[in-house]
């Protein structure tokens, strides 16, 4: 049965609430951003923005929510695409830093994740996730004979991903991610020559 107009509507002022929450979320921080805020910018009430999220901590929490499960299609078309091992863990991290660049959401996400401890709600544990992913290729690595032996691949993983979200960062506070993805490449002409195999 497809949704009535009322029930579009409600998802249409939720996913706009959630929108102007990132935007303020990614300005301002947790503690900085107010409901009577959001609900100013879309014209609605502080009551209709409490309908949809019950507290400022359950719509960061949802926030946050959105960026985990955003991630699967990115990891399936590289899939499709045939790449495997180093060269995917390449294409990944291009399209997850293209993603940071340009998603208000996202970048909101990484922000509130990172004021965690200021949240009274349960998000999810950051970083974990991508290690699983980076420890995937690398595996795909020693398969294919392109990844230098004797290595720790759950350090390697670790590194990174640390590697990764730091150049991320370093590029959101000091060119306000103008020079993100060059930086991408950078680090990879830096990191690949200590853990591939020679040719």
């Amino acid at each position: 049965m497809p949704p009535t107009s009322r029930q579009r509507q409600k998802l249409a002022t939720r996913a706009a609430i959630l929108r102007v929450a990132a935007e303020e979320f990614d300005a301002k921080g947790y503690v900085g951003t107010a409901i009577s805020d959001i609900a100013t910018r879309l014209e609605l009430t502080k009551g209709s923005v409490y309908f949809h999220f019950p507290s400022k901590a359950q719509l960061a929490a949802v926030t946050v929510d959105a960026y985990f499960r955003m991630w699967d299609p990115v990891l399936e078309e590289v899939q499709t695409r045939g790449l495997t091992g180093l060269e995917a863990m390449r294409q990944v991290s291009h399209r997850v830093a293209a993603v940071y660049r340009d998603d208000v959401a996202v970048r909101a996400a990484v922000r509130l994740m990172r004021e965690s401890a200021l949240i009274d709600a349960d998000l999810p544990t950051p970083f974990v996730g991508w290690m699983r992913v980076v420890r995937t290729y690398l595996d795909q690595a020693v398969g294919a004979g392109t990844l230098r032996g004797g290595l720790d691949l759950d350090a390697v993983a670790w590194h990174v991903v640390a590697t990764f979200f730091g150049v991320q960062e370093v590029s959101h506070q000091l060119d306000d991610r103008a020079g993100l993805e060059r930086r991408i490449d950078m680090l990879w002409d830096l990191l690949l020559p200590g853990i591939a195999a020679p040719r």
